[in-house]
């Protein structure tokens, strides 16, 4: 079996800036009108993607529904924005295996076409979880 490539890195231009708390902690991480505008475009190609919340300090996570598999998105831009596209854990991923890795590669491979038209987006690797990791230390 081919390992997920679920770990889309890229450059960003014009991102807005996070907002720090007093004590110089992230409160409200970058990222959010990028997620939005990603959304957007996966919605007006036929996809469903909703529920955009703020993950932690680091980022925004939002749900994408590929061929009735909920996936879960989350960008994150610490250094330089990193999007990745994996399961979210259910009857139907058990019950159907290779169709849930079907449906997250479609997911993928849908995001990274449209990354790839966004104005202000370059550099765009897609890598597995394994080659992310080793390309990091």
């Amino acid at each position: 079996m081919a390992e997920q490539r679920n770990f889309i890195s890229f450059k960003a231009v014009g991102l807005e800036e996070p907002s720090f708390s007093p004590t110089g902690d992230i409160e409200i991480p970058s990222g959010r009108r990028l997620s939005e505008r990603i959304m957007e475009r996966l919605s007006a190609s036929g996809f469903a993607a909703r529920n955009l919340t703020q993950r932690d300090y680091y980022g925004w996570e939002w749900t994408l529904i590929v061929d009735r598999f909920k996936l879960s998105c989350v960008l994150q831009v610490l250094d330089s924005p990193l999007l990745i596209v994996g399961p979210i854990p259910g009857l139907k991923k058990l019950a159907f295996p290779q169709a849930g890795r079907i449906a997250e590669t479609k997911g993928g491979e849908a995001i990274v076409r449209l990354l790839e038209e966004l104005q202000g987006v370059s550099n765009i690797v897609v890598l597995s979880k394994e080659q992310y990791e080793r390309q990091q230390r």
